[in-house]
């Protein structure tokens, strides 16, 4: 077998830089856009979920767990969630919600303790004040159990990225990759931990990211280490750190 042609050390480096659920990652993410309030941090509270704060710690945006957030141009906001779905409905009727926010019109916070409540009881990706109009997903894409190539329409606020790749965790673990440009989705299940000896409760993986060279895609997560994938992106092709 040939060697994997991605070292540990530059697994790491492209990782870095990936995407992940909040708050894990998404706290730890500086978001590389302009407000009129300046500097934008996250913070995040007992109840897990993350807080976009101003130069002057106000709060301006509550994220729940398991959503992702990607900084976009002209000081916009991309956020992803996959949805609850209906408490009788199947897992195949959930869907992955892409919704893009304007930074400078989100409204003060006020109260915390109090939206972080609506959002936790509504099961919302996320919340701002800002009443009228609601925010609605500019794109929502079901989630295909087993997999597969869906084509889509892809709006124009997310045609700046070439590649969004990420983890969706839908009764079982996919792989997505994202490519606004191109108008297509590639679902694809991770074999190695659907079925592989796992405490599902304690180990799962939460980020990936391709390098451009070799198109090797790698991933870490919670309590797994660091992997690269094979081909097919369904196996691993080797483990380049293991945590447990």
């Amino acid at each position: 077998m040939a060697p994997i042609p991605v070292t540990l050390h530059l697994a790491k480096q492209l990782l870095a830089d990936a995407h992940g659920p909040a708050p894990w990652y998404l706290r730890r993410e500086v978001l590389k856009i302009a407000s009129r309030w300046g500097a934008l941090s996250w913070t995040s509270t007992d109840q897990g979920s993350s807080v976009l704060v101003d130069a002057e710690g106000r709060s301006r945006l509550i994220v729940g767990m398991y959503g992702f957030g990607l900084g976009l141009r002209d000081s916009r906001l991309l956020l992803w969630r996959l949805s609850p779905g209906s408490p009788h409905g199947s897992t195949a009727s959930r869907q992955v919600d892409f919704y893009v926010l304007g930074i400078n019109e989100l409204d003060l916070i006020t109260d915390v303790a109090q939206a972080e409540a609506v959002l936790r009881q509504h099961a919302l990706p996320f919340y701002a004040s800002k009443p009228d109009p609601p925010f609605q997903p500019v794109l929502s894409v079901p989630v295909s159990l087993g997999g597969g190539r869906v084509r889509l329409g892809t709006p124009f606020e997310l045609c700046e990225n070439a590649e969004l790749i990420f983890f969706v965790n839908a009764n079982e673990v996919q792989l997505w990759s994202l490519r606004p440009q191109d108008g297509v989705v590639d679902m694809i299940p991770q074999d190695w931990f659907n079925t592989g000896d796992f405490d599902k409760g304690y180990q799962w993986p939460t980020r990936a990211a391709r390098d451009d060279k070799s198109q090797v895609i790698v991933g870490d997560g919670i309590r797994i280490g660091t992997f690269a994938l094979d081909r097919s992106g369904r196996d691993i092709a080797a483990w380049l750190e293991r945590t447990v």
